[in-house]
C-alpha cells in the first residue's frame, strides 16, 4: 500500500520535473492519476503499448527503498524512487523524479526520461543536502518484463523486481 508520506514525496518530485519544452509537468492528484505527459512520443514508440502495462506500479520488498511507476497508454511515464534510512542522527533520504516515454518492443521495455530531478536530506551533513536538482544522467534503462498473477516483473541491472498495482490511499 502506498503511504501518504510517499505519495506526497511523488506529487513533488513530478511537479518538479519539466517537459522538454519547458512547461511544467503535469499536476499528480492526491489518487495518483495524471494526465498525459506533455512529453512528444518518439518514433520508437508508434506501436501501442501493451494494456497489462497501463498503471501505477509499487516495489515490492526493496527494504528502504521504493519505487513507483505511472505508465500511461500514451507511452509516457512517471517515476518516483526513495531511499530512507534511520540514523542516529535522524532520517536520511535520497529521491529522484522522472518523466518521459515508455519503449517496448517484445518482451524488453526500456524507460527513457526526459527530465527528472534528485533530492537528498543527510543528517550527518546537513550542509551537502539538496534539492529538486535537475539530473545530469537520462540514460534509459532497460528490462525484460512480464506480467503474472496481477504482479509486473522487471529484471534489469540490480536483477529481478516485482511490482504490484498501487493502491490509492
Amino acid at each position: 500500500m502506498v503511504g501518504p508520506a510517499f505519495l506526497a514525496l511523488l506529487a513533488f518530485l513530478m511537479s518538479s520535473c519539466d517537459s522538454p519544452a519547458g512547461e511544467p509537468a503535469d499536476t499528480v492528484t492526491r489518487t495518483v492519476t495524471v494526465s498525459p505527459s506533455a512529453a512528444e512520443p518518439s518514433e520508437s514508440t508508434s506501436t501501442a503499448l501493451p494494456s497489462e502495462l497501463v498503471g501505477t506500479w509499487q516495489s515490492v520488498d526493496q527494504g528502504s527503498a521504493e519505487d513507483l511507476i505511472e505508465i500511461h497508454a500514451d507511452g509516457s511515464f512517471l517515476r518516483a524512487m526513495l531511499l530512507m534510512q534511520q540514523r542516529p542522527s535522524g532520517v536520511f533520504s535520497f529521491s529522484i523524479g522522472t518523466s518521459g516515454q515508455v519503449v517496448v518492443e517484445g518482451s524488453t521495455l526500456r524507460l527513457v526520461p526526459t527530465s527528472g530531478t534528485e533530492s537528498m536530506s543527510d543528517p550527518d551533513a546537513p550542509s551537502d543536502s539538496y534539492s529538486d536538482r535537475p539530473l545530469d544522467d537520462l540514460t534509459p534503462t532497460g528490462y525484460q518484463w512480464s506480467v503474472s498473477d496481477g504482479s509486473l516483473w522487471l529484471d534489469g541491472q540490480y536483477g529481478l523486481v516485482e511490482f504490484r498495482p498501487a493502491a490509492a490511499p
